[in-house]
């Protein structure tokens, strides 16, 4: 079986010139609707980036086009204080959970050597409060990030990542009985 993918247009996406993140490389966009509205978080990294920039910070914004995106003038999640993000936050994943937003997203250590799954929510973007470090590699393992979310037939959730095992990149899966767990691998 062959699956092939054909790309059909290639269109420019931007944010507002006066973004915080202006400038910056930007990675990993997460994008979604509600009603008729995009939004987007999007991890904003300093270029070049220096010794002690954040690997990333996480920028919110939205468009009626989902091209021309007008980006909040604050930031969404930012490093800190926990030593767990210290190094920066980046991969956000969101989730619309009845009247809150659940923002899964990758922290990085002020060493740059771990990367760990934590949790944000609040009622609206611009009210996040960091509530979780959800996922952290056991010995020998590197990088908990990008996380992806499903709620099972059954009722319950899954939370699937990518993390770093014998040099190679690898998928992990945690269940939970809620959208915020706790997840057990």
């Amino acid at each position: 079986m062959t699956i092939a993918y054909a790309v059909e247009q290639l269109d420019t996406v931007t944010i507002s010139a006066t973004s915080v993140i202006d400038g910056m490389d930007m990675m990993s966009p997460f994008v979604w609707t509600e009603g008729n509205l995009y939004r987007i978080m999007v991890r904003g990294v300093p270029h070049p980036l220096g010794p002690s920039d954040p690997t990333g910070i996480i920028a919110r914004g939205e468009s009626c086009d989902g091209l021309a995106f007008t980006m909040d003038p604050g930031l969404a999640i930012t490093p800190g204080p926990g030593a767990e993000d210290m190094g920066g936050c980046e991969d956000p994943t969101v989730l619309v959970a009845g009247d809150e937003y659940l923002v899964y997203y990758t922290g990085v250590n002020a060493a740059r050597t771990q990367g760990c799954m934590i949790l944000a929510a609040g009622p609206d973007l611009t009210a996040l409060v960091k509530e979780d470090l959800v996922l952290k590699a056991p010995p020998g393992e590197g990088n908990i990030k990008e996380a992806t979310l499903a709620q099972t037939a059954a009722g319950d959730w899954r939370l699937f990542y990518e993390y770093a095992a014998k040099d190679a990149s690898r998928i992990g899966v945690a269940g939970g009985p809620t959208p915020k767990g706790p997840w057990t691998v």
